[in-house]
């Protein structure tokens, strides 16, 4: 579990990197903070899973 959110962590900011989050084309704009929504509640889950608590805010 924690190599895979290791993994899922660096693809992640790989990507966040490259790809502009807030964009003029709203659907776009949509889809990709639901893409970054779906990623941090999965990591979330994993490091429940590790017995890791995570912040609700940073």
């Amino acid at each position: 579990i924690a190599r895979y959110l290791l993994d899922l962590a660096q693809m992640t900011n790989s990507y966040y990197q490259k790809h502009r989050i807030i964009q003029d084309d709203k659907d776009l704009e949509s889809a990709r903070l639901s893409l970054m929504d779906l990623v941090a509640e999965r990591i979330k889950l994993g490091l429940s899973l590790l017995g890791i608590g995570t912040p609700e805010e940073m």
